[in-house]
């Protein structure tokens, strides 16, 4: 009772936090469009937002989206998708961050508190498309196992941050869009190919 105690205070705390990064972003949208005598649907945008805090053997995350792509905790036995891509009925659809969001936003908080994290990935559907083909294909280990597997060696790296930037260039057919990844990664804990 206690956990579930604690969990909804810092979901309605995560709340306060992230609406007012949402209002904020909004208004200099709005601001911005204004000043160059544009529409604010020019400047659409997805949105993809975590806070992590590691504890002890315990990562705590609260994660925020709007629009497609993926905000996954990754372990070697497990992935956890910590947001719901706002696909839509073709391939490029999405939701956009703009005022329609307000009525929807408790449903895009997400928390958790994870045990034996590998990484956090946040990732535009610039790499979650080529790499997931379908927003149901995030619940694929498989695909989430040969994604860290892929980036485990480039994260070792000395200049991790180029070898990552570097390793967003692949090329897939028919996926050009713009590619955006964050990874923070516990590098105690990669994993034997």
């Amino acid at each position: 009772a206690e956990t579930v105690a604690v969990a909804k205070k810092l979901n309605e705390q995560f709340h306060h936090v992230y609406y007012e990064i949402y209002k904020s972003i909004i208004n200099q949208i709005k601001l911005q469009a204004e000043q160059i005598g544009a529409n604010t649907k020019d400047f659409s945008t997805t949105l993809l937002v975590a806070v992590v805090c590691k504890l002890a053997d315990k990562t705590f995350i609260s994660a925020f989206s709007v629009g497609d792509g993926a905000i996954a905790v990754y372990s070697e036995d497990n992935v956890r998708l910590m947001n719901v891509p706002d696909g839509g009925e073709y391939a490029g659809q999405t939701k956009f961050l703009d005022l329609s969001i307000a009525t929807e936003f408790p449903n895009r908080l997400k928390i958790g508190c994870f045990k034996d994290t590998h990484a956090i990935m946040l990732m535009t559907d610039g790499i979650s498309d080529p790499k997931f083909e379908t927003d149901s294909g995030l619940s694929n280990f498989d695909k989430w196992q040969s994604l860290y597997r892929e980036l485990d060696p480039l994260l070792q790296n000395e200049a991790a941050d180029i070898a990552l930037l570097e390793w967003m260039h692949f090329f897939t057919a028919g996926h050009h869009d713009d590619r955006t990844m964050a990874v923070l990664w516990n590098k105690h804990s990669t994993i034997s190919v």
